[in-house]
């Protein structure tokens, strides 16, 4: 099948189906525009997914599928997305994430369940740009960006790979996260176990906490995640 949008007639999607399963009325939809570059499941600058996503939605889910999928961009939002990494990543380096949960759009909260992350084909379409590839199912929300940023949600914290500094301190303390990784929110903890600071985590600006309001003492920070948590402690001098 090929689609195209209703109000502007621009090439969105082509699939090919290949083999016999009948996937009925499919309803295919740009989940979210731009021309720029989104963190994904908590990667930072310049580990950056393309803005543009895809939802396709299926009358008939097929339980082990067979279909290629060619999805559609302008110039624009490729390089846009090209630009916002600052020559870290090429178009070359693009996979695309197949998630069964729903639309991709962002936004804080959004789910993610990933099913299929395999490589794109990259050729033209006149002077736009056609990212092609197999998956095993039509169903979900599609997302484009390297391997690795799309790997991030299967990072579990630990205190193997975050910490604290400086350590101890007598104002602001930092906490080290692995490449690309953020969490969803850190807490802080006194002696008696009250929570006296919590916040929610954006991007590595939010990795800061100010300890000059703090007595002199031993504290815990808990960092988590929606796959774990860690605890660490450290000194207000």
């Amino acid at each position: 099948i090929y689609t195209s949008d209703a109000s502007t007639g621009d090439v969105m999607v082509d699939i090919v189906n290949n083999n016999a399963h009948d996937y009925g009325c499919v309803d295919i939809s740009v989940a979210r525009s731009g021309t720029g570059g989104s963190p994904y499941n908590g990667s930072v600058a310049p580990h950056l997914a393309v803005d543009k996503t895809f939802y396709i939605d299926p009358t008939n889910v097929a339980g082990s599928g067979d279909v290629t999928i060619t999805f559609y961009f302008t110039e624009a939002e490729i390089a846009g997305w090209e630009a916002s990494t600052s020559g870290t990543y090429t178009r070359n380096d693009l996979y695309v994430q197949r998630d069964d949960s729903g639309p991709i759009t962002f936004a804080p909260g959004n789910t993610i369940n990933a099913v299929e992350n395999v490589p794109v084909t990259v050729t033209s379409f006149g002077t736009e740009v056609a990212l092609t590839a197999t998956f095993t199912g039509l169903t979900g929300g599609f997302v484009f960006a390297p391997n690795a940023v799309l790997s991030v949600d299967d990072v579990n914290l630990d205190n193997s790979n975050i910490s604290l500094y400086p350590n101890p301190t007598s104002g602001a303390i930092t906490i080290g996260m692995p490449a690309n990784v953020l969490p969803d929110t850190i807490a802080v903890y006194n002696m008696l176990g009250q929570e006296i600071i919590t916040k929610q985590v954006a991007s590595e600006n939010d990795l800061t906490i100010d300890a000059t309001p703090l007595q002199a003492g031993m504290y815990f920070v808990k960092v988590s995640n929606e796959n774990s948590s860690t605890t660490l402690q450290f000194i207000r001098e």
